[in-house]
């Protein structure tokens, strides 16, 4: 197992170099860094809000695109969810959509509301965050991996498990990082003041938090099979260069280190974790800090750090 154990150590050691100490991690997440563009083509960000007082709202972004008609609105909504399912997460999301719109509706604000049925929508992942270094080779790993081991018991192998499958190379499979984001699309229209709107909203869980897309215009404005593809193509375009990168006890990778197994099968245990773990924290774009050199804004993109008070993660 110790030759394991040093790998990792070898690895996790190499992200935190560093000419001073990192803030200290104290929960699941601290804050997240939300990165979003601000001009992307032919898509311009008009607004971005963010309360630090209502930090599970998120953050709301408003797209600008020449050519819609007057009274057109492309808003999208990035807000943390935490660990969860695929599937809930995408149904939260979905509710967040439907319970919007019902929200108006008992309102007065919208009337003749009429809801579609959900159907699967994909968009590209974007690859995971690599932090700026100014002190480390180019050769060590990229600092999204994980910052810190902790001790846990050994996983015990199901008494159902193939004999013949390798449990390590299936996990490898298993952790490799998504190439797509699956999520949802949902036709809506409505009245409001007056006007028939026609609206898409799309739903996405990714990066532990939801993605949710409302894009409406009026309803004589354009042709609906016209409105749906400037609607899909916005959202194929946005929702992947939008990049979710969390700091927290999230960025930790536990192996274990029992006392009472052969050498063997602890080494197998170990990597087993390890492997496990980097694709968690791949899949969740977690580290345990920003490090001593924290990743600077792009060009022609802007920044919401949201910051977590202590408690909001139990």
């Amino acid at each position: 197992m110790r030759r394991y154990v040093c790998l990792g150590l070898m690895l996790l050691a190499s992200s935190t170099v560093s000419a001073s100490p990192a803030p200290e991690t104290r929960q699941f997440l601290d804050r997240t860094w939300v990165t979003y563009p601000s001009k992307l083509g032919e898509y311009t960000l008009t607004t971005e809000r963010y309360d630090p007082a209502n930090v599970p709202a998120g953050v709301s972004l408003g797209y600008y695109l020449p050519g819609l008609p007057e009274g057109s609105a492309l808003t999208i909504f990035v807000f943390p969810q935490g660990r969860s399912e695929q599937a809930a997460g995408i149904k939260r999301a979905l509710a967040d959509i439907t319970d919007g719109v019902l929200e108006e509706q008992k309102a007065h604000v919208y009337a003749d509301v009429v809801i579609g049925e959900p159907a699967e929508f994909t968009v590209a992942a974007p690859s995971a965050s690599v932090l700026d270094s100014d002190d480390e080779p180019e050769a060590t790993p990229p600092k999204h991996l994980a910052t810190a081991i902790t001790d846990a018991p050994a996983p015990q192998a199901s008494a159902a498990q193939d004999a013949s499958a390798d449990p390590i190379v299936q996990a490898a499979a298993d952790s490799a990082a998504p190439t797509t984001t699956v999520g949802r699309r949902l036709l809506l229209s409505f009245t409001s003041y007056g006007v028939k709107r026609q609206s898409i909203g799309y739903a996405f869980y990714r990066n532990l938090f939801l993605i949710t897309v409302r894009f409406t215009v009026p309803a004589d404005g354009l042709p609906p099979a016209q409105f749906q593809a400037i609607g899909d193509k916005a959202v194929q375009t946005l929702v992947p260069a939008i990049d979710i990168l969390n700091f927290g006890t999230c960025g930790t990778i536990t192996i274990p280190m029992p006392d009472h197994e052969s050498a063997d099968d602890a080494g197998k245990a170990g990597a087993l974790a390890m492997i496990k773990g980097l694709g968690r924290i791949s899949t969740e774009n977690c580290a345990n800090s920003e490090g001593n050199t924290p990743t600077k804004v792009p060009a022609d993109h802007a920044r919401q750090i949201l910051v977590y008070p202590d408690g909001f993660w139990h």
